[in-house]
């Protein structure tokens, strides 16, 4: 979860609260809109999109407006947050390039456009020559080194990461590679989610049992129910319960592999109980040694199991809050723990934010 203040949080579980919403460019200021949002999601390679209705501004027309989103280079920033006694807080919901703009030239009334974070533009700049990773690096080196060589602008925050890369490494070149995937497969053999933050920098978050994590968050308990009503659908067509994960290549010997299982008997797909035992089987060049394996799978799994549905809090709009955060809601009584998988955060105060949760242990 973004940083805020207590306040914003205390602000949040009142339910009255003035929220605000802005979006930024560097060169043109802030933009006027009618209507957005920004989806998060931790199981796609990009993981944050967006899509805004744009009007005209006191200072700019729709036509210089559409003209600054279609320029190459040009970045927008989104928000949104509380004015909390005549202060605004703001949490930044991404920076995001241009993927479609359309102009209604006609009546000259909107734009509506769309957009990716940073990580389409290092998924955009392909390989040209096969690249090299040199056994030995640091992780956090070797991500830089790689983010970088295909977008120069690119900002990191790699501090948390102390592993070494054990084995050379080539990915490679031509119309098929994607070095954003690359780079995401690189970290997740090591435990970690790739992905870029609210301000466009790339982060690697360590992806652990959730639940053995504490719930940064509750929607709902006691007396400050806050889910009002919920909505809610689920499937267990892409829900696993342990992950079989072996490495393959010639950086890899002898034949190794990891096995881990969800043993947890509160979770919902607990492998000795009534839901079965559903592997998934992972393999990598990248996997090289057992350690690393059993990272993998150890992130796989977290990612993957649990009970998934889709739930709707109509109430309350949290912008603070990421995938993979772990939190709590009650609803008719019934207390959930569960890990945010994606959830979309609307620009417009009476809309509702959704998310997809999975259970993934029982309270």
């Amino acid at each position: 979860m973004y940083s805020v203040s207590s306040t914003f949080l205390s602000t949040l579980l009142t339910g009255n609260m003035i929220s605000v919403s802005k979006v930024t460019g560097t060169e043109i200021g802030q933009l006027s809109f009618v209507d957005g949002s920004v989806t998060m999601d931790a199981r796609r390679n990009i993981t944050r999109t967006a899509s805004v209705t744009f009007t005209a501004t006191a200072s700019n027309s729709l036509n210089e407006i559409f003209t600054y989103l279609m320029t190459p280079g040009v970045e927008i920033t989104i928000y949104r947050g509380l004015n909390i006694s005549g202060t605004e807080e703001l949490v930044p919901l991404g920076v995001f390039s241009t993927d479609e703009a359309t102009i209604d030239r006609a009546t000259g009334g909107t734009i509506s456009w769309s957009g990716s974070d940073r990580s389409k533009k290092i998924s955009r700049a392909k390989f040209i020559d096969p690249y090299q990773i040199t056994a030995g690096t640091s992780l956090a080196t070797a991500g830089t080194a790689l983010l970088q060589s295909r977008w120069s602008q690119v900002t990191t925050n790699f501090a948390n990461v102390t592993e070494t890369v054990t084995a050379q490494l080539v990915f490679e070149a031509g119309e098929n590679s994607d070095p954003w995937a690359s780079a995401r497969d690189l970290f997740s053999d090591y435990g970690y989610d790739l992905n870029f933050d609210g301000l466009g920098t790339a982060r690697a978050i360590p992806v652990g049992d959730p639940a053995q994590n504490s719930p940064i968050f509750d929607f709902g308990s006691g007396n400050t129910n806050l889910v009002i009503s919920a909505e809610s659908s689920g499937s267990f067509e892409n829900v696993y319960n342990g992950v079989i994960a072996s490495g393959e290549g010639s950086n890899v010997s002898t034949p190794i592999r990891a096995v881990v299982w969800d043993t947890n008997p509160l979770s919902p797909t607990y492998y000795l109980g009534g839901y079965g035992a559903v592997p998934l089987f992972y393999s990598s060049p990248l996997l090289t040694t057992t350690a690393i394996c059993q990272a993998a799978a150890t992130l796989l799994l977290a990612l993957l199991k649990g009970r998934s549905e889709t739930l709707k809090w109509p109430s309350i709009v949290n912008p603070a809050l990421e995938p993979l955060d772990v939190v709590t809601l009650t609803i008719k009584g019934t207390p959930w723990l569960v890990v945010l998988d994606s959830l979309t955060i609307p620009l417009q105060a009476q809309e509702p934010m959704t998310a997809n949760a999975r259970q993934v242990v029982s309270l």
